[in-house]
C-alpha cells in the first residue's frame, strides 16, 4: 500500500474525495418562465403551430445538422418511430449491440421486429463492425448502433456495411447529445437518429424523445406514425392515410427543453474539457483503462454522458466492479458498475408477449455469446455526466480516489465479504 493514499474509507480510513457535486438537473427562473408562458396560453397540446414543440424541434434539428425532426414522448418510442420510418416491419431483423439499455431491444420488439444481438468493440463498448456481417440474414432490415456513453460508434464502417447489403442505419443517440463524428453531429449520419430527454440525460425534461432524419420519406412516415397516421404534408384532421399512434410530445415538455438548450452547449464544453482531463489522469494509473480513450481518429467530440473505465482484474485479485465501486463510493466518488447484464441475458425475452410477437423461431437469446460485453458488465465503473460539471480540482480528486483504490487493491476482497 502506498503510505500517501492511506487506508480505504470503506475499511475505516478517511475519504480521499470530499466534493459537493453539482445537482442534476440544473434549473432556474428562466425555466420556470418558459413553462409558465405555455401554461398561461392554455395551449398545452400540439395546436396551433408554430408552438413550443415545433420551435424546439427546429432548434434541436439545427444543432445536429438535420433537416427534419419528430419530437415524441420518450426515447424508447423514438427508436420505434425511427425503425418504422426506415421500413422495418414485423418479421424483419435489427442488428444491435449487446452492451446497451434494454429499450434498444424492446423498441424493436414493440413494432414486431427481432433484435439480433452482437458483441461490442473492447476499446469503445460500441457495436463491433467486425461482428455485423456474420449476423446479416435475408430478414435483416436495419443496423442500430448505440453511441454508448456519448462515444460515437464506428459510423464509416457501419454505414459502409449497410450500403453494401442494402440496409438502413438508425443511430441510438440517447447518450450522445452534440457528440460529433468527423465533425458531423451524430443523429443525422445514418438514415435516422433518436435521442432521449429522460431525467439523467445531458438534455432533459424528465421524459421526452426526438427522431432526426435528412430523408423526406422517412420523415413523412415518422411524423405520421407519431401523429395518429396523419400526413405531415396536409389533409383533413380525420384523414389517416398511414398506420399511426399518438406518441407526441406536449408543449410543457418542449418549453422546458428549449429553455434547457440555452445551457447545453456550455455544459457540453465543460464535460468535454473535464472528461478528457480525467481520462488522461485515470489512464496514467497502473491497471486502469478508460473506455474510448484515446478517442478513435474519426471522433471529433464525445458527449460524456457517462465516463466509463475498467481495470485489470488480475491486479485486483479477481474482484469485480461491485467491490471496486463500493470502495470508490466510500472515498466520496458516486459511481456504479453500469449495466448488470448483457442485452441478451434479460429475462424479458422469455415473456409470452415477446414469444407471440417474434414467433416460435425467435433466437435463443441466452445462448448468444458476447464475451466482450459480458466482461464489460462485470468489470466496468461508471461516473455520471453531472460530475463532469464540477471544477478541475474535483477531477484531480476523482483520480486521486481511483489511485487510492488501486494502491489498496489487495484489500478490496474484504469489502463485500
Amino acid at each position: 500500500m502506498n503510505e500517501k493514499t492511506g487506508k480505504l474509507a470503506a475499511l475505516g480510513g478517511e475519504p480521499a474525495c470530499r466534493v459537493d457535486w453539482p445537482a442534476w438537473p440544473i434549473w432556474g427562473k428562466e425555466d420556470e418562465a418558459a413553462v409558465s408562458e405555455v401554461v398561461n396560453t392554455g395551449g398545452w397540446g400540439i395546436c396551433p403551430e408554430p408552438n413550443a414543440v415545433s420551435r424546439f424541434a427546429q432548434s434541436f434539428a439545427d444543432a445536429h445538422h438535420a433537416k427534419h425532426a419528430v419530437p415524441c414522448c420518450n426515447g424508447t418510442v423514438a427508436i420505434m418511430i425511427a425503425l418504422r420510418a426506415v421500413g422495418v416491419l414485423p418479421g424483419h431483423e435489427v442488428i444491435m449491440p449487446s452492451y446497451t439499455f434494454m429499450a434498444t431491444a424492446t423498441a424493436a420488439i414493440g413494432i414486431g421486429a427481432t433484435p439480433v444481438v452482437v458483441d461490442v468493440d473492447p476499446l469503445t463498448y460500441n457495436l463491433d463492425p467486425a461482428k455485423i456481417e456474420e449476423a446479416i440474414t435475408d430478414r435483416t432490415r436495419a443496423i442500430l448502433p448505440v453511441h454508448i456513453a456519448g462515444m460515437p460508434a464506428a459510423m464509416d464502417e457501419i454505414t459502409g456495411i449497410a450500403e453494401k447489403h442494402g440496409l438502413k442505419v438508425v443511430e441510438d443517440c440517447a447518450q450522445a447529445h452534440l457528440a460529433r463524428y468527423r465533425e458531423k453531429p451524430v443523429g443525422a449520419i445514418g438514415h435516422a437518429g433518436t435521442f432521449s430527454f429522460q431525467s439523467s440525460k445531458n438534455l432533459c425534461a424528465g421524459e421526452g424523445g426526438i427522431v432526426l432524419t435528412n430523408d423526406l420519406d422517412a420523415f413523412r412516415v415518422a411524423h405520421a406514425f407519431h401523429h395518429c397516421g396523419r400526413d405531415p404534408t396536409g389533409g383533413k384532421w380525420y384523414d389517416h392515410p398511414y398506420m399511426g399512434q399518438n406518441l407526441r410530445m406536449g408543449q410543457l415538455q418542449a418549453a422546458l427543453l428549449a429553455s434547457q438548450m440555452q445551457r447545453l452547449v456550455a455544459q457540453h464544453e465543460t464535460r468535454l474539457e473535464n472528461g478528457r482531463y480525467l481520462a488522461e489522469k485515470v489512464s496514467d494509473i497502473d491497471g486502469m483503462r478508460v473506455i474510448g480513450w484515446p478517442w478513435p481518429e474519426q471522433v471529433t467530440a464525445a458527449s460524456y454522458h457517462i465516463f466509463i473505465f475498467t481495470f485489470d482484474r488480475k491486479l485486483f485479485h479477481g474482484v469485480n466492479s461491485a467491490a471496486f465501486c463500493e470502495a470508490l463510493r466510500a472515498e466520496g466518488v458516486p459511481c456504479h458498475g453500469g449495466y448488470d447484464r448483457s442485452l441478451q441475458d434479460h429475462d424479458f425475452f422469455e415473456d409470452p408477449f415477446v414469444e407471440r410477437m417474434l414467433g416460435k423461431d425467435r433466437p435463443d437469446y441466452k445462448s448468444i455469446d458476447t464475451p466482450v460485453a459480458r466482461s464489460a458488465v462485470s468489470g466496468s465503473v461508471w461516473i455520471k455526466q453531472f460530475m463532469l460539471l464540477a471544477g478541475r480540482d474535483a477531477m484531480d480528486r476523482i483520480a486521486g480516489a481511483v489511485a487510492k483504490v488501486r494502491d489498496n487493491a489487495g484489500e478490496l476482497s474484504r469489502i463485500l465479504a
